[in-house]
């Protein structure tokens, strides 16, 4: 890579230790506008090395840059999205309570057409509890959140594994265009390859 301006993940010899295993990353680079697949089998630490570029799990040694930077600070966490396989929302609340909270925190970064457009494209009930929504409209609501302050970096932590196949290629389709349009980075972990391999730039495997 001949500009470093143009690399948003850095890991250098990076490992984490358990009492069951030991994770290792000695080098990896993510450049801008990659779709990146994390693929291994559960338990193989692709939750691990997502919470370690994180910063939510302390490391035993080696770092973590993200835009080049060691500390992730406030204007660093404004430009990442991040979606997990759990909801992270609260059930008691509403779409339109999760619009509001989330205008609040990001300002004037917060695109609320874009956030209301997707909802109503994939027919989420504004003014439903989350409580009473499936798994698979949970896991959609939470992405289109993500999208919604328009991230350079999206995490994607099996966010997609509890909705069915034809939805979960359709969404994986939009997050491929919408990295080619935007620029957008994305990471994408996953224990199925099938998955990753329509959509992805690189897929790597964490194993052993």
């Amino acid at each position: 890579m001949e500009n470093n301006s143009k690399i948003i993940v850095e890991v250098k010899e990076l490992e984490k230790k358990y009492d069951s295993f030991n994770l290792k990353i000695p080098n990896l680079e993510i450049s801008e506008g990659e779709f990146v697949g994390i693929v291994g089998e559960n338990g193989a630490g692709k939750t691990t090395l997502i919470r370690l570029i994180l910063n939510l799990t302390e490391k035993n040694s080696g770092f973590v840059k993200l835009f080049n930077n060691k500390i992730l600070d406030d204007e660093v966490k404004k430009k990442i999205g991040f979606v997990s396989e759990q909801c992270a929302f609260s059930g008691l609340l509403t779409v339109e309570d999760i619009n509001r909270i989330l205008k609040n925190i990001y300002k004037a970064n917060w695109q609320q057409d874009k956030f209301f457009n997707n909802i109503k494209k994939h027919s989420l009930p504004l003014n439903k509890n989350l409580d009473n929504f499936s798994t698979g409209m949970k896991a959609k609501l939470c992405l289109f959140a993500a999208l919604a302050h328009s991230p350079k970096l999206l995490i994607l932590d099996e966010s997609t594994s509890n909705l069915d196949p034809i939805i979960r290629r359709d969404i994986n389709l939009e997050l491929k265009s919408y990295s080619k349009k935007t620029g957008c980075t994305i990471i994408f972990s996953s224990h199925l390859v099938s998955e990753l391999e329509e959509v992805c730039d690189r897929i790597i495997f964490i194993d052993g």
